[in-house]
């Protein structure tokens, strides 16, 4: 009776410890899947503060070309209506407006990060929503721009056909100011050259909440970054 006793005390004991090893194994995995988890979530942040860092230097910089497109329209009018070009280069004025922009977001990180369903690994969830939602907003925002663009003005190369030569609009040919101006005056260029400031303002204007959105994002992840 002793004996059997003491075979199920070290039977007991046996078991014991290769349950204390199976948990003692399951948690160093654990612990080592939450490693690599805030290994990844850290990475991810950067790449993405990385990426809102450029969208935003463009959009600065294109809220500069939206300024410069609407000056070169509003002059382009008023040559019209005085007829006198002497103090302007015409086909430079008319290179700027037909350059249309086309604002674009940088997304490539934020789609894997949708795409793989690693949103997740983002613990604070205030931060999550604001990534989430900023993108959604971007994105809706860069479809309009690119809506208004096409529905306001002109192709590149419409505004090349009506007003330029191939060679005048490559700087290959000096600009011909008196070929130009009557074709300046005509009704639809003039509706055009109003339409295309239209959309640099609007389109302006609306970078410059564009720009205060992405710089409250990035805030908010250095933040969270810093925390960490």
């Amino acid at each position: 009776m002793a004996t059997l006793k003491k075979e199920v005390i070290k039977i007991g004991k046996e078991l014991m410890i290769i349950f204390l090893g199976v948990v003692l194994a399951l948690a160093g995995e654990n612990y080592i899947g939450y490693i690599n988890e805030r290994a990844s979530e850290r990475d991810y942040l950067k790449s993405l503060l990385e990426e809102l860092e450029v969208t935003k230097s463009i959009y600065v910089s294109d809220r500069g070309r939206y300024h410069q497109t609407d000056s070169a329209a509003a002059t382009l009018v008023r040559i019209s209506k005085t007829n006198d070009a002497s103090d302007h280069d015409i086909c430079s004025l008319l290179q700027i407006v037909s350059q249309l922009i086309e604002p674009d977001i940088y997304k490539s990180v934020y789609e894997d990060l949708k795409s793989t369903g690693n949103l997740r690994l983002i613990r604070n969830t205030n931060l999550r929503h604001g990534i989430i939602t900023y993108y959604q907003r971007e994105l809706y925002e860069e479809k309009w721009a690119n809506d208004l663009k096409n529905t306001l003005s002109k192709s590149h190369d419409k505004w090349s056909t009506d007003l330029l030569t191939v060679d005048e609009f490559g700087g290959r040919a000096d600009c011909d100011s008196k070929r130009i101006l009557p074709l300046l005056q005509r009704t639809e260029i003039i509706d055009n050259l109003n339409r295309a400031r239209k959309m640099a303002i609007h389109n302006g204007e609306n970078l410059d909440e564009r720009i205060q959105r992405t710089d409250e994002i990035i805030k908010f992840i250095k933040a969270a970054l810093i925390k960490d």
